[in-house]
């Protein structure tokens, strides 16, 4: 319990932080609870002569030697604008205080300091090799805006990267997105075909005014509407409304959902 000193009672009075008061068993209990915390984990770094962090070891507690162990390790690698080109990830086998490849990322950029790949790789201990499990690719405009993305996997059965899933993305000229559109892979057909879609609209002041997300049906080749909401704003640009929708395939057509209305002091 806090308690206070009152000047005109000249008593100590509730409250206040200028004298505690303690239960004595609670006081037993912290100690008691001193004693026995042990350190559970801990992580050290070290940094090149570039200030880049080049490698971080993470040690555990080992209850049995009552003392910390190796429990991971991760090393990693910069190109000459500082950014991340590697990363290997390490296991600690403590019977014979060794380490072992975990999995390991490469990463590219453009000349603008993009990431234009992301490889992931594990390691064959059978090969001792490292074999990659997937990987993605990405393409910018010229203000920076991501506008496609390719994720593949490997196949170790053809020891090659298979297409998987596409995306592309379309701004206007302020930046903002306006739309996003995703695919995935139709190996037997060779091809690309149509999975998903967003669309964006905003106001003059780069207001979002509208999202419409739509979902593609292969059978019937078309795009069917699955959530939108509209915002409007004042001029002070302060949200005024917002109301959601939700699409009925039967009439074909948007049902309200929601609808909130806001208003200021």
């Amino acid at each position: 319990m806090l308690t206070h000193w009152n000047k005109e009672t000249s008593r100590w009075g509730k409250g206040g932080c200028n004298k505690l008061t303690f239960n004595a068993r609670l006081v037993i209990l912290v100690l008691l609870v001193s004693v026995v915390a042990i350190p559970f984990f801990k992580k050290n770094h070290t940094v090149g002569d570039e200030g880049h962090t080049t490698s971080t070891v993470s040690y555990k507690y080992d209850s049995e030697k009552q003392q910390g162990t190796y429990s991971s390790k991760e090393e990693y690698v910069f190109d000459d604008a500082g950014n991340i080109t590697s990363k290997i990830k390490y296991g600690y086998i403590p019977e014979s205080a060794s380490w072992y490849y975990v999995s390991k990322e490469c990463y590219t950029y453009d000349a603008n300091g993009n990431r234009t790949s992301e490889v992931m790789y594990n390691y064959d201990y059978n090969n001792s090799k490292w074999v990659g499990y997937n990987k993605q690719e990405f393409t910018y405009n010229e203000l920076g805006n991501r506008t496609t993305y390719v994720y593949c996997c490997y196949s170790v059965n053809t020891s090659s990267w298979v297409y998987s899933s596409r995306g592309e993305f379309t701004y206007d000229a302020a930046g903002n997105r306006t739309m996003y559109a995703s695919y995935k892979y139709n190996p037997m057909a060779n091809a690309w075909v149509n999975s998903s879609k967003e669309e964006y609209t905003y106001d003059e002041s780069g207001n979002r005014t509208s999202f419409v997300s739509y979902k593609y049906d292969e059978g019937n080749s078309s795009w069917v509407g699955s959530n939108k909401y509209v915002c409007t704003y004042g001029e002070d640009g302060n949200r005024t409304s917002y109301s959601a929708y939700k699409y009925d395939e039967l009439t074909s057509s948007w049902i309200d959902s929601d609808r909130y209305e806001y208003s200021y002091n």
